[in-house]
C-alpha cells in the first residue's frame, strides 16, 4: 500500500483538486471533476517521493475529450509517471 497526495494547480496557482489517495498494487481510484483547465500537477508520498510536471494530454486525435483526466502511475523504483485519459 502507499500514500500518494496530488494537487493540481491553475495558471494562478490556485488549487483546484487536492486530495490523498491509499493504493495497493495493480490498483485505480478515480476522485472528482475539474471544470477549469489546470496548469500544473505535484504528486507526492510521505517517504519523500515527489514530481511535478505541467498539465499537456498530447493525446491522439481519436481521444475527443475537452477535459482530459489525469492518472499517474507509483513504480516500485518510487518514480512516478503521469499518465491522461477521457
Amino acid at each position: 500500500m502507499a500514500e500518494i497526495a496530488v494537487r493540481v494547480i491553475d495558471s494562478e496557482d490556485g488549487t483546484l483538486f487536492s486530495r490523498v489517495f491509499t493504493l495497493g498494487s495493480r490498483k485505480m481510484m478515480s476522485r472528482g471533476t475539474i471544470e477549469t483547465t489546470p496548469s500544473r500537477v505535484h504528486a507526492f508520498t510521505a517517504d519523500g517521493v515527489s514530481q511535478t510536471w505541467q498539465y499537456d494530454p498530447d493525446l491522439p486525435a481519436d481521444f475527443e475529450c475537452e477535459l482530459k483526466d489525469i492518472g499517474l502511475t507509483l513504480h516500485p523504483d518510487n518514480t512516478i509517471e503521469p499518465w491522461y485519459d477521457c
